[in-house]
């Protein structure tokens, strides 16, 4: 009996002490619960991915596990979920009535359906702008929130409310007119605006929500295209409102940076923070997946006078020029591409180059490599500096008349009298412009009067619009028919400029756009990209050697280009990390012209390229040339490069040119565009028997291979290199580039004493640039002349400083220009008296 007293008082102390344990131990340690991972289920949701017709059905797989890693961890699964979820945000094709009107209060049906039928979220809203007839400065916003169970990071589970939102990525109509309002200075001002919406009606949503408003939560942001800029601008701006600590009064809840999910799809650029900044730690959280085919990625532009970029990380889907398995990874992604589109074949690796010569048009070779990718890069960039040229003057020139006709071409149409009308219009003007164009063609720059015909033109364009209009019944006024034909005549001349025989690359361009459009603008298509997306789930393709398992943010989407001339033959071979060759092509050079070919070869693995001298017998010469171009710079290209010098070979002589791999080139600021990536610090060896060739600057190769007479260019610095001076009552100075040629093209820069930017002198093109009657105030303003040729490549002169002098006491010159403008004044005056003299004799 003692035995079980002693017992007994055991148990009633170890109860006792359980108790005062328990009583010490925070309440939530109590409580916690082993954390269970959950598999993602797969849900239906709708799409309007084709304009008009049905919505369309794909499939979503969705977990809450999703969010237990920190936001800063790319998670293909939870990208693919993120697709569906922006895609969702699309306005609804149910808008579209059978007899040509709209409904849009069933924009939103698709955003509820998955939303709130499917997945069961709270409070699921979208605001105003979603259910009312668009317009160019509004954007569509879609909420919901659920509380969520998580890992809290030490294998426990924890509850945080998600808050989701989508913004309208397509079927937004007016809103178009938005993406061409860049603004004269900052981020991009209609996405920016579009985001400041968004983050005003997030912040309305929270405060209307009890179990929100002031309580940490986890937020998940997307959107697709222009509702992809728009949602990377927002999240940039919470992440930079998370670094200073004023999130909560921004947002109305607490939220952390790794609590913060941004994947944006197809992204336009659309912040000018410094890039070192907007790729920092502070915006890890932020990725924005782009395929390198895609045009719309490329825009904003690389003005000569703005940079935009994109917050966070760019991942760059596979393609040919960006990933040596591109190949592998494509024919996974058309095999789902074809499940998603029956009735669509899969056309972007269709892309071939066109080009006029005197004997037609030449179609191109597809057994040469050919990238839409490249295209797309350097057309939006070319199109940027040559016919834009500077944000100011896109800004002043054409901004106003393209958010018109993009509202006119893509809004509702109602008011424009009707789409019906408007559709009418539409044919009538393509009929009358393909008329008047070969007219323009075949007369004006044939006969060479082309510069003599500007304001002709403008009043061809205005009489074809305005007949259009009165002949189909659309509502468009005079002023603005007249601002859209000034705006169109500046840009072709722009482009073409005085002499367009002279610009046939510019012609080229535009005919190989012309063709391949449909092939580009195919990189745009939502089903593409969830394609890829879902050809890198586990969750879509479970089935072993089907899923693709690369790592994309390994993928800097980088490429390079080798141009050789003079050459016959190359042989690529791709390498392993032991050197061992992996796969070998051919490729035979070019004879239009000159011998040319053109590679363009991946950074993600090392390339050997054999150089062949033609069969021929003789001595040839040849050049060997290295570009590296980056996604980062909007596809303009690096400048920093190894180019060899003029060489002279024998037939049967094969050089060897080694291009290692590299995974981040980035490495010293372009001294122009300040915190933007130049080049990688490669070697791009060139050897023969052996030895190494010697190799020389760009700058160097510009004037000996162009056959200019000028002394050897020197690397822009921002140290002064070269002082002009300058008297006060100069009629003018003159600066030389110091390189020429005929393949040569320039572009002036100045940067004002008092200032740390360098601007373009608009139509500053030439050798040399001439300063008009410089003044005091002009003293220390610096120039510099950036020289290219037909390739691209391009370098910069040493700056100039400006030094204006007062004039020099009993210089000759001042008697005799007083001297010169007393006998100006006398012919005048004398011209002026026999002209009225010979009136009254009349």
């Amino acid at each position: 009996m003692k035995r079980y007293a002693i017992l007994l008082k055991k148990i009633v102390s170890l109860c006792l002490l359980t108790t005062t344990l328990a009583a010490l131990l925070p309440a939530q340690a109590l409580a916690a619960t082993p954390y269970k991972p959950q598999a993602a289920q797969a849900y239906s949701f709708y799409s309007a991915i084709e304009e008009g017709g049905a919505d369309s059905e794909r499939t979503l797989y969705y977990t809450e596990d999703y969010f237990s890693e920190p936001a800063t961890e790319y998670n293909p699964s939870l990208a693919s979920a993120t697709l569906c979820m922006a895609m969702s945000a699309f306005g609804s094709n149910r808008i579209f009535n059978k007899d040509g009107t709209y409904d849009f209060t069933k924009a939103n049906y698709n955003w509820k359906a998955l939303f709130q039928d499917s997945l069961g979220f709270r409070n699921v809203q979208t605001n105003a702008y979603f259910t009312k007839p668009t317009r160019t400065d509004n954007v569509g916003v879609a909420m919901a929130w659920n509380q969520i169970t998580v890992n809290d990071g030490s294998g426990f589970a924890k509850t945080i409310p998600l808050v989701v939102v989508g913004v309208r990525g397509a079927n937004y109509m007016s809103e178009w007119g938005g993406n061409v309002n860049v603004g004269l200075s900052g981020d991009h001002a209609g996405f920016q605006q579009a985001a400041y919406i968004v983050l005003d009606e997030l912040n309305a949503y929270i405060d209307s929500v009890p179990e929100l408003k002031g309580q940490s939560i986890k937020l998940w942001i997307s959107g697709f295209s222009r509702a992809a800029a728009t949602s990377n601008l927002a999240a940039g701006y919470l992440d930079e409102a998370i670094a200073n600590g004023s999130v909560a009064a921004r947002l109305g809840a607490s939220l952390a940076k790794e609590d913060l999910y941004c994947y944006t799809f197809e992204t336009p650029a659309g912040t000018v923070t410094p890039y070192t900044v907007a790729h920092g730690v502070d915006y890890s959280n932020i990725f924005n997946i782009i395929n390198p085919n895609d045009l719309v990625p490329k825009v904003a532009p690389y003005f000569n006078d703005a940079a935009f970029i994109r917050y966070g990380t760019d991942v760059n889907l596979p393609s040919s020029i960006t990933s040596s398995e591109a190949a592998v990874y494509e024919t996974v992604m058309k095999s789902i591409f074809a499940q998603l589109r029956s009735n669509t074949p899969y056309i972007v690796d269709q892309f071939v180059n066109k080009r006029l010569e005197l004997t037609g048009t030449y179609d191109g070779d597809v057994s040469k490599p050919q990238s839409a990718a490249e295209f797309c890069s350097r057309f939006v960039s070319d199109l940027a500096s040559d016919a834009v040229k500077t944000r100011a003057q896109y800004s002043e020139k054409y901004e106003k008349s393209l958010a018109f006709v993009m509202d006119f071409f893509c809004g509702s149409g109602e008011r424009f009298g009707g789409k019906a009308n408007q559709k009418k219009f539409l044919a009538f003007f393509s009929k009358s412009v393909n008329k008047a164009w070969m007219f323009w063609v075949l007369t004006v720059h044939l006969i060479g009067e082309w510069k003599w015909r500007r304001d002709n033109f403008v009043s061809a364009f205005t009489e074809i619009l305005q007949e259009a209009r009165n002949s189909t019944g659309v509502q468009i006024s005079d002023e603005y028919i007249k601002e859209v034909s000034q705006m169109a005549t500046s840009i072709i001349w722009e482009i073409v400029g005085d002499s367009p025989m002279d610009n046939l690359r510019e012609y080229n361009y535009y005919l190989t756009f012309s063709y391949g459009a449909t092939n580009v603008l195919q990189a745009h298509d939502p089903d593409v990209c969830l394609a890829w997306m879902m050809s890198m789930d586990r969750n879509y393709l479970p089935v072993t050697g089907k899923y693709l398992d690369c790592n994309l943010l390994l993928n800097c989407g980088e490429y390079r280009a080798v141009t050789l001339t003079g050459v016959t033959t190359a042989k690529v071979e791709r390498l392993s990390a032991t050197g061992q060759v992996v796969d070998t092509k051919k490729y035979t050079a070019e004879f239009f012209g000159s011998r040319q070919l053109r590679l363009l070869l991946p950074v993600d693995s090392t390339y050997r390229v054999s150089i062949h001298s033609p069969s021929f017998g003789g001595s040839v010469s040849f050049n060997y040339l290295v570009s590296e171009y980056s996604p980062a710079l909007n596809g303009v290209k690096r400048i920093f490069f190894y180019k060899n010098p003029l060489e002279t070979y024998t037939s049967g002589m094969v050089y060897t040119a080694l291009l290692p791999a590299y995974s981040n080139g980035m490495v010293t600021p372009d001294p122009v565009k300040v915190g933007l990536p130049e080049g990688s610090d490669l070697d791009y060896r060139l050897a023969y028997q052996g030895s190494y060739v010697s190799r020389v600057s760009i700058n160097k190769l510009l004037r000996d291979i162009r056959g200019g007479s000028g002394t050897e260019l020197t690397a822009l610095s921002l140290v002064p290199q070269s002082t002009m001076m300058a008297d006060v009552n100069a009629e003018s100075v003159v600066i030389q580039a110091g390189a020429g040629g005929e393949s040569l093209n320039y572009q002036w820069y100045r940067q004002a004493a008092n200032s740390d930017v360098w601007s373009p002198i608009d139509g500053a093109t030439a050798p040399t640039y001439t300063i008009n009657h410089p003044t005091k105030n002009m003293t220390g303003d610096r120039y510099v002349c950036r020289v290219y040729d037909l390739l691209a490549n391009y370098g910069y002169t040493g700056i100039t400083v400006l030094s204006v002098q007062p004039p020099k006491t009993g210089d000759p010159s001042t008697p005799l220009l007083w001297a010169l403008l007393m006998l100006a004044g006398l012919l005048c005056g004398s011209g002026a008296f026999l002209l009225r003299a010979k009136r009254r004799s009349r």
